[in-house]
């Protein structure tokens, strides 16, 4: 058929179909014939028969260009064999030098690495014997006729590596490089040498290759070379860097911003640049990067502000931290930074890892310090700091941190030191109340009027009673503080290992004596809370340095791990102290204190709500003169004391997981909790007494009976399921019997719950909460009815005045007491609503008591056997399913059914397999 319109005289054998003439289209065909899996070897030869009549015929164009500008020997090159290049190769008038529309290159431009498989280099050899050339010979990457090359013309072994450097492959710059030893640095008539020449033809893999053989030293080429709008040398122009980004040369720029250290197995988020001893390099890594020259690291120091020790970069580095290649001006008075900044996203890639390069050897400041050089104060500047400060984990500020650790100890001296005041008042009111004989002649009785202290109330012998259980209660937690602190040293001394107090501590024979009371006993004792709160103050900062000074390419996680676990060691250790500060000292204040100045707060309040008559007004004219400022400081200290420590116990329970609207509404039922507990116990030590005087007395033996009765408590609702079988109850009881004693210590208010370092049993169960809050309630209500019921209604002032409460002052104070209780209980409710977990966490009905007989391995075995039972029955139950979209059916016949409807059909062998358990 072809030869048959060959024969007509006036056909046009150029016209085109879709940009493709009849020679294009048969050219086509031959790639499908070559791709088909039928070998359709006749179809082959019939196709190069017609491909061979079209080129004899002389009205046939072979250099007609499709819509891509590729003639038909181009798409040839790519897509058909390499008899059908041959044969279009052959034609005379074949033109090798038409550029494409798509690269740019012509036939004798293409490289190896532009075709696909092995039969690319059979199709370059074939163009390269038709069209001959060194170049062409370069280009086609035949080894052994570019040695043949050189046998036959001295002459063109001097430009050989300039054209690999140009039209080659890695393979072939390296053969011509260690084959005829050849100079990477000789330039040419131009002054290019084969480096400037890779990157002005943008053959990426040979400038890295080329790269890469530069030494520390020779780094002239990039530092120096200039460049014109058109590639030419000039002295003043553009750098290599700036040359690349104004010509779209994006591979070029990316090699001159990859660190030297970086290899394939290395991901780019983790490219460290090496920063040890020369010696200490890899060899491995070394050979793969740096075959030609070994040496090829280079040494600079006082790279960080606060790393003093020498540092080992390589060179890609040294261009940019020592000599300053982004920071080079052009004639047009514009940097590097600020060039690729004007490029939009075009340059996103190479502006992450011109960041990247920066950051894998610089802390945060001084990386940001490197962009502020070339951006001054523009408005890219804010971009490029934003995207440096995303390479550190971010940290937080060291300043809070000191701040916070100062604000611990000024809090802590500030309860110490007005309950010290409070007290030292107790001794002055026993002084002021003692007879008139046992007095000193210097404390005249007018002395003692002119006090504002309240010491009326109660006798000497009384308020020297107050005084000395205030004092014992001031001196307990610094009692618990030396015990825990010397049996942690001790523990230290045995086992070693455990010494979580590990620095680099002096030697032993420096330690010994008053050296070690100072260095050990004491702030391990007495200065406990202090200590510890140093400590954790100290691997918090150094965490935080690591985080802002330390690249995420450089992080390791080792020591990030190492901090954050000495962090909540320590944690743990300042939660101990606070707990003990608060079981030891500040409960017991808050609730002696608030008792003392309950008569005056009351009788103001009642004030304040109009309530007074006429002739009452000079009693609280009188009550107004006795506000204790120390004591309401102290109560104020205590309260914060006191929720501080619960709130942290919380977070630490719920791992972390309170946002600050739970830890609100907690915090204001905690609040709520202690005014309606104050509120319920004072009143009744006050209307129990006739007079209306505070039975201080009855309110130690209150308290400490409630401790005794929380003793019992967590001992009954201590979690066998922690027991171990080789453990008795009674053994399980006296390990944990230290957290049950701080647990119910601190438990006079609300309920803690701490779980102690090696003690378990003690979390906040909701049955436990619920008992005990039912105790406390009933505790509130049975002193607030007794006292307002069966009591005398009155109140003494701290001047020793009575005032008696009306029925409508006490119905109001019974309600509000009420009311505070409820709406704790409303908040703890929201509380739990709110709680970040999710799904909701249901809250558990049961729980387990030491008398209950189940322990830690019998519970796992019981849950293995009730796992076994349901599915035993599931599988009894015989449902079926389909395995496509799981749906559940009651019968065989009727999943049949499900699988014609729907499509999901399955063999009789498929069926049987199918899952029968739901």
């Amino acid at each position: 058929v072809v030869k048959l319109f060959l024969a007509v005289d006036k056909l046009d054998m150029n016209s085109v179909c879709d940009y493709q003439t009849a020679l294009y289209k048969a050219t086509r065909k031959s790639y499908y014939l070559n791709s088909n899996e039928s070998h359709d070897w006749k179809g082959r030869e019939n196709n190069l028969e017609i491909i061979g009549l079209l080129l004899a015929d002389s009205r046939v164009n072979v250099n007609i260009q499709d819509e891509n500008g590729w003639t038909v020997l181009n798409y040839a090159m790519h897509n058909s064999s390499k008899e059908v290049v041959k044969l279009l190769a052959s034609h005379e008038k074949v033109d090798p030098y038409i550029k494409d529309k798509i690269s740019g290159k012509c036939l004798l431009e293409l490289k190896q690495s532009d075709l696909i498989g092995d039969a690319g280099k059979e199709k370059l050899i074939i163009i390269c014997d038709r069209f001959g050339t060194p170049l062409d010979i370069i280009k086609q990457g035949d080894l052994e006729k570019i040695d043949e090359l050189v046998d036959n013309d001295k002459s063109t072994r001097n430009h050989l590596l300039h054209l690999a450097a140009q039209f080659g492959t890695v393979e072939t710059l390296k053969h011509v490089k260690e084959k005829f030893d050849l100079d990477f640095h000789r330039k040419d008539v131009n002054g290019h040498t084969p480096l400037i020449l890779a990157c002005l033809n943008d053959n990426v893999s040979t400038f890295e290759t080329l790269l890469a053989l530069y030494g520390p030293d020779e780094l002239s080429d990039i530092l120096e070379t200039k460049f014109d709008e058109k590639g030419n040398i000039t002295k003043h122009g553009d750098n290599i860097a700036q040359y690349c980004v104004k010509n779209g040369l994006d591979g070029i720029l990316s090699a001159l911003f990859t660190c030297e250290h970086s290899y394939e197995k290395t991901s780019e988020a983790q490219r460290v640049c090496n920063n040890t001893d020369q010696e200490n390099i890899d060899p491995i890594i070394a050979k793969h990067h740096f075959p030609w020259n070994q040496e090829n690291v280079y040494e600079i120091t006082g790279v960080t502000m606060k790393q003093e020790k020498k540092k080992y970069l390589c060179k890609i580095h040294k261009l940019y931290i020592k000599e300053g290649l982004h920071t080079q001006e052009n004639p047009e008075s514009k940097n590097l930074i600020e060039l690729m900044s004007m490029q939009g996203e075009r340059l996103a890639k190479q502006k992450d890892e011109l960041i990247t390069l920066f950051t894998m050897v610089l802390p945060k400041y001084e990386a940001e310090m490197e962009i502020q050089k070339c951006l001054g104060t523009s408005l890219p500047l804010v971009n490029w700091k934003k995207a440096t400060a995303e390479k550190y984990l971010s940290g937080g500020s060291v300043v809070l941190l000191m701040l916070l650790l100062i604000w611990r100890i000024f809090s802590l001296f500030l309860d110490i030191f007005t309950d010290s005041q409070v007290t030292e008042g107790f001794h002055e009111n026993s002084v002021c109340a003692a007879p008139v004989e046992y007095k000193n002649a210097s404390e005249s009785e007018e002395n003692c009027h002119t006090k504002v202290t309240g010491w009326q109330r109660f006798s000497s012998s009384e308020w020297n009673g107050i005084m000395g259980v205030s004092i014992f209660h001031i001196i307990l937690p610094f009692l618990v503080y030396s015990i825990v602190g010397i049996l942690t040293m001790k523990n230290d001394e045995t086992n070693p290992e455990n010494n979580s107090s590990k620095t680099d501590a002096p030697d032993k024979k420096h330690q010994n004596g008053i050296s070690r009371v100072f260095t050990k006993l004491i702030p391990n004792t007495i200065f406990l809370p202090i200590a510890t709160s140093w400590k954790l103050f100290w691997y918090q900062r150094k965490l935080e340095e690591v985080k802002v000074e330390t690249p995420l390419n450089n992080i390791k996680t080792s020591l990030i791990s190492k901090y954050e676990g000495k962090i909540k060691q320590w944690t743990r250790k300042d939660l101990l102290n606070f707990l003990i500060e608060v079981g030891c000292e500040v409960s017991f204040q808050l609730f002696l204190q608030t008792g003392l100045l309950f008569s005056h707060s009351v009788v103001a309040i009642i004030n304040l709500a109009g309530t007074v008559q006429e002739g009452e007004l000079n009693i609280l004219e009188r009550s107004s003169l006795t506000t204790n400022v120390p004591q309401a400081i102290s109560i104020i200290s205590s309260i914060y004391s006191l929720t501080r420590a619960y709130m942290a116990s919380k977070r630490r329970q719920k791992e972390n997981a309170l946002d600050w609207k739970a830890s609100v509404v907690l915090g204001f039922s905690l609040l709520l909790e202690i005014g309606a507990r104050v509120c319920s116990i004072c009143f009744f030590l006050h209307l129990i007494n006739e007079e209306g005087k505070y039975e201080w007395y009855a309110g130690i033996c209150i308290y400490y009976i409630h401790i005794l009765i929380m003793v019992f408590f967590h001992i009954i609702f201590l979690s066998p399921s922690e027991m171990t079988n080789a453990e008795s109850k009674a053994k399980f009881i006296l390990r944990n019997m230290h957290a049950i004693i701080l647990n119910s210590l601190c438990s006079f208010f609300t309920y803690p719950g701490f779980e102690l370092e090696g003690t378990r049993g003690h979390d906040s169960t909701f049955v436990k909460q619920v008992v005990f809050y039912t105790i406390v309630g009933v505790e509130n209500i049975a002193f607030s009815t007794i006292g307002f019921a069966h009591g005398y209604g009155k109140l003494m002032l701290p001047d020793g005045t009575s005032y008696h409460m009306s029925s409508t002052a006490q119905y109001w104070a019974q309600v509000l007491i009420v009311m505070a209780m409820a709406a704790a209980v409303i908040l703890r409710i929201v509380y739990y609503r709110i709680h970040p977990a999710q799904p909701a966490i249901m809250p558990k009905l049961t729980a387990d008591t030491i008398f209950t007989d189940a322990r830690k391995e019998d519970k796992q075995k019981h849950d293995v056997e009730n796992a076994n039972t349901e599915c035993n029955e599931a599988i009894k139950a015989e449902y079926e399913s389909c395995n496509f979209c799981g749906q559940i059916f009651d019968h065989i016949d009727d999943l049949n059914d499900h699988f014609g409807d729907t499509g999901h059909n399955l063999n009789d062998n498929e069926i049987k397999i199918i899952m029968r358990a739901r």
